[in-house]
């Protein structure tokens, strides 16, 4: 754990850190002077701390040795960590709307041992509300709950599947609360689900007492997209959901109990089970949309599902056959024909991203080698490193990136 107070004998903060399993010593502290700690955050292998009254995040190992220092742009709000994942929410000063006095809030999300930064932007809240809760999932996807209950999650697959945004970093609208949760207090969340103490009165806290298992209230997520597109809402969500938990298992961003978890829920999954945790989304509930839309005659709608909604690779070839089969046996001979014109394009397709992605991999290892003659642990070397989630979360343009060390 890490605690930080201010000394009694001037302007001096103090930040101690225990540790649970210690090596060589228990605990660790660090004076900071002339500097009051606001905020504090503990991940996997660091310490977080936002000092005022320079607007400074100081970044630490939990033996206290010093990772980074940012400025920031203005007064923080809240500082969320979650194993490698950073995030950090801030008031952007001199930013309001003429109409009133609305919130304007600025986020970063940081990954502290790639030394890079996710993502960042303007967090969205609804008109005149104001920020209620920030945190993570269970599968590490960073969450937001305004006052108005309105529940949204940070997107950063940023793949070729079918995704919710034009881009990774992109907050998106995955639940709305009842009576804009004025009575439910925000638990945890896992494999879609938001899980709320119920509270007796408007303004009460949980009470917790030992012994005593407090009965949750399970809110599910819900894209906003009306009742007549239950099937559709459901493959997006199933989804993004698919592809954020693919990313965290890929690069390692998932605490240990989760990782197990999603690996076993992961196995009948792939055998044909249901659910939403699913990291190796094969396309069923799309398929059945489609097959839905096409025994209707809604053949309009069957089409755009299976093209916007098949996702990419061999993933979608199978599944604009099974489409295009399914579209002759229900005498749909024009929706088969436009099916096979499709499927004919995305056998194309297949092999040549297939010859890229091996010249990127050479071209890497290329890379890797000139690295090497030139210096050890250079710039180059840290973003190699970083390569993995870069490409399963976008990547980003170059002045939009922010390295740890000391810049902001």
């Amino acid at each position: 754990c890490a605690v930080a107070g201010q000394l009694f004998a001037g302007d001096v903060s103090k930040l101690q850190v225990h540790l649970a399993k210690p090596w060589q010593r228990a605990s660790y502290e660090l004076e900071l002077p002339g500097e009051a700690v606001e905020s504090l955050a503990i991940g996997r292998s660091f310490v977080a701390a936002f000092t005022e009254p320079l607007r400074l995040l100081r970044i630490f190992t939990t033996s206290l040795m010093p990772l980074a220092v940012l400025a920031m742009t203005g007064d923080i709000v809240c500082l969320v960590a979650c194993e490698d994942l950073l995030l950090c929410v801030v008031q952007v000063p001199g930013q309001q709307v003429t109409r009133g006095s609305e919130l304007c809030l600025e986020f970063q999300l940081y990954s502290v041992s790639r030394r890079e930064r996710l993502a960042s932007g303007y967090l969205p809240l609804s008109t005149g509300a104001s920020l209620r809760w920030v945190g993570f999932s269970s599968e590490a996807q960073p969450l937001a709950l305004d006052s108005a209950g309105e529940l949204r999650a940070l997107l950063l697959s940023g793949s070729q599947e079918p995704i919710l945004s034009m881009a990774p970093g992109t907050w998106v609208p995955v639940a709305e609360l009842e009576a804009s949760g004025s009575l439910l207090w925000p638990v945890r969340a896992e494999a879609g689900v938001l899980h709320c103490a119920q509270l007796a009165r408007l303004g009460d806290e949980p009470r917790s007492a030992t012994g005593v298992i407090q009965r949750l209230v399970d809110v599910r997520y819900k894209l906003p997209f009306g009742l007549e597109a239950e099937l559709p809402e459901r493959v997006l969500r199933q989804e993004m959901l698919s592809a954020h938990l693919g990313l965290a298992m890929a690069n390692d961003l998932l605490p240990a109990p989760a990782r197990k978890a999603a690996r076993e829920v992961a196995g009948p999954l792939r055998r044909g089970g249901s659910g939403s945790l699913n990291p190796t989304d094969d396309g069923r509930l799309a398929l059945k949309l489609f097959e839905k839309l096409a025994k209707t005659g809604d053949l309009e709608q069957a089409l755009d599902a299976a093209t916007h909604l098949f996702g990419a690779g061999p993933k979608r070839a199978r599944l604009l056959e099974s489409a295009r089969l399914q579209a002759k046996g229900f005498t749909r001979e024009e929706l088969a024909e436009r099916l096979a014109a499709l499927l004919e394009k995305a056998r194309i397709a297949a092999p040549a991203k297939a010859s890229e992605a091996g010249e990127d991999e050479d071209g890497a290892e290329d890379g890797e080698e000139d690295g090497e003659d030139e210096a050890e642990g250079d710039e180059a070397s840290l973003q190699a490193k970083g390569n993995g989630l870069k490409r399963a979360a976008g990547e980003a343009p170059p002045g939009e990136q922010q390295s740890l060390r000391g810049r902001s």
